[in-house]
């Protein structure tokens, strides 16, 4: 179990572009400042998702949709066959169907699977830093017992590291525009994984926010092509 539980080298944290800095809001510092913050919790997330697949985990962290018979008084029939990764598309899963999703793992799943939500558990509160947890804490505790663990926990751990208010969803907008003129010249080595990885994150934040809009598309296919390869250039 220790093998599995153990933190992350950096751990989740609260989301600090919530915290006020120095820097004049607005600005484009501060925009910077956002961004970073931004890029930061995805890769965060990302080594925590690494970590779901290399344990087995992924079973609990894959969810389908709330749209069965409700009615139902067992909660196989409370699904549909769709799947939704917690990890990577947190935002489009509502606090009710994770509820029913653990309530489910915790009544009818395999005691491997129950197994699974409290190592995943324990593992999301061992990442997390102390201001996370305690604000994750607020919301976690009023949850029912019988709808407690390691998947809900993680949602409200994501949902609380990543909130979208109009600073961040400019500060977005700002990083795409970037993108746009500086292109994957930008980053060292211009290594395209690490670009398309923050442009994808990014991209998929905004779009479960219903902020992602079409000249966003002009943006990323603008910045693919500015790269000295000419054979990845021309593709754009």
């Amino acid at each position: 179990m220790a093998m599995a539980t153990y933190a992350l080298a950096e751990k989740f944290g609260v989301a600090s572009h919530r915290v006020s800095s120095n820097l004049e809001e607005g600005d484009h510092s501060s925009k910077q400042y956002i961004q970073q913050t931004i890029v930061g919790i995805l890769d965060r997330v990302k080594e925590g998702h690494q970590r779901a697949k290399m344990v087995d985990w992924m079973d609990i962290c894959v969810l389908p949709k709330l749209t069965g018979d409700l009615r139902s008084l067992n909660p196989v029939d409370w699904w549909d066959n769709s799947e939704t990764n917690l990890w990577t598309d947190w935002d489009r899963c509502t606090l009710t169907q994770i509820k029913a999703w653990q309530y489910s793992i915790n009544k009818r799943f395999s005691a491997q699977d129950r197994t699974a939500s409290t190592w995943l558990y324990l593992f999301v509160y061992n990442s997390s830093t102390h201001a996370l947890r305690t604000e994750v804490s607020k919301k976690y505790d009023r949850i029912q017992k019988t709808q407690r663990g390691g998947v809900c926990y993680l949602y409200l751990t994501l949902c609380e590291m990543f909130q979208m208010s109009r600073e961040v969803k400019d500060a977005m907008y700002t990083f795409l525009c970037l993108f746009r003129t500086k292109g994957i010249g930008r980053y060292t080595g211009e290594n395209v994984l690490k670009a398309s990885g923050e442009v994808l994150g990014i991209c998929k934040r905004l779009e479960a926010a219903h902020a992602l809009l079409d000249d966003h598309l002009y943006d990323v296919l603008c910045g693919l092509s500015i790269c000295t390869s000419a054979r990845f250039r021309d593709t754009f």
